[in-house]
């Protein structure tokens, strides 16, 4: 996984108080994208993250929704999620949590110091998508924004989010278009013949080079992973027109 920085203008807002105290403390080029920057890019993709959450919110019993950002970089995106979000009518009496993993998140390399008296009320932890330290059916909603192509085993990675899900709960990852996702297999070919996999759906919004990958995890439905391995690179490949070629990484089924 990559750490993202980038310099955004929608950072610095003209009412300073909208801004977290993560956003505070750190510098204007290692401010990565807010919970704003997040949704408005996956409008683009075709998603209304908004809705999405409603929607787990509204079907799950729990008194406690989990929310988590994979790939979080600074983690003011995930933080800001938890700030604008907790205060939505529809969680009612119920709380909401949220946890960010990186494999570098910037909250972690923050001075005691400078985070004494600051309300972070994200959980930053610092490990790898392909294997995440959370439990079996934990997590109510996710999402993830351009992490693939920084990941050996993309599908390794889906499987994790997978197993993480609660049954009902939902999982959204921000595609680059033609770079992220092997689909040599054809990506529909192995969702349709892997077990849970009928639970994953792309959706394309105005921008063709970007999608996202939906997961609403089905409650009847079983996971026993992904059966196929990455088995070579085409690090120069820039064949964006041909639908077979949607990725630079090329997987195979493993032998049984």
């Amino acid at each position: 996984m990559a750490l993202y920085v980038v310099q955004s203008r929608t950072m610095f807002r003209k009412n300073k108080e909208e801004l977290t105290d993560l956003q505070k403390i750190l510098k204007p080029n290692e401010i990565g994208r807010d919970f704003d920057n997040v949704k408005a890019m996956f409008h683009e993709a075709g998603v209304d993250l908004v809705s999405a959450f409603d929607q787990v919110v509204t079907n799950s019993p729990d008194s406690t929704i989990v929310t988590l950002d994979v790939g979080c970089g600074t983690g003011s995106s995930i933080e800001h999620f938890l700030r604008v979000m907790g205060n939505r009518e529809n969680l009612r009496n119920k709380a909401l949590n949220t946890i960010g993993i990186d494999r570098n998140p910037l909250p972690h390399r923050i001075p005691d110091g400078i985070l004494e008296g600051k309300d972070f009320r994200t959980q930053f932890m610092s490990a790898d998508a392909h294997n995440l330290p959370l439990a079996n059916e934990s997590i109510h909603f996710g999402y993830s924004v351009a992490l693939m192509r920084y990941c050996s085993d993309p599908l390794r990675v889906l499987e994790e989010g997978y197993r993480v899900l609660k049954p009902g709960g939902i999982m959204l990852w921000l595609l680059g278009g033609f770079t992220d996702i092997s689909t040599y297999p054809h990506q529909d070919t192995i969702f349709k013949n892997t077990p849970g996999g009928q639970s994953f759906q792309e959706y394309f919004g105005e921008d063709d080079d970007h999608s996202t990958l939906a997961c609403t995890k089905d409650p009847n439905l079983q996971f026993a992973g992904f059966p196929y391995i990455l088995s070579f690179n085409f690090p120069n490949l820039r064949i964006r027109a041909v639908d077979k070629f949607r990725s630079h990484k090329v997987y195979r089924k493993q032998a049984p």
